[in-house]
């Protein structure tokens, strides 16, 4: 069987977080061997919900944080390198703040800047 499971990304709205929380639910009464994950946005409005979650179920749960990273992302949301680390800080340092293990996903990598990765 697996081990790790991605069960949504609660942040997207209402319905999906009702979908997340059961979800979560469904592994903890089930006693299921599994570690879960979210995705979220890297902001801190999409890893709330995650928090919220983990306290109220009482399972751990594990924040994937994504971000685009290459310069076309880097275009379309006019970010530079600067906003990219303080988005990332501010919202990967709230999830560890709030006891979350915490993944961070780059978007669209192979088209990212190794400098920027590597930032």
């Amino acid at each position: 069987g697996i081990t790790i499971a991605d069960i949504g990304l609660p942040g997207a709205g209402p319905r999906a977080l009702a979908d997340v929380k059961e979800l979560a639910r469904h592994v903890r009464d089930a006693r299921l061997n599994i570690q879960v994950n979210c995705a979220a946005r890297t902001l801190i409005q999409d890893i709330e919900p995650i928090v919220r979650i983990q306290e109220e179920i009482g399972i751990p749960i594990a924040a994937y944080c994504f971000l685009g990273t290459s310069p076309i992302r880097q275009y379309a949301e006019d970010w530079d390198l600067d906003r990219l680390l303080s988005i990332s800080q501010k919202a990967l340092s709230y999830a560890i703040k709030n006891n979350l293990e915490v993944a961070f996903v780059t978007e669209d990598t192979t088209r990212s800047h190794p400098d920027t990765l590597a930032t």
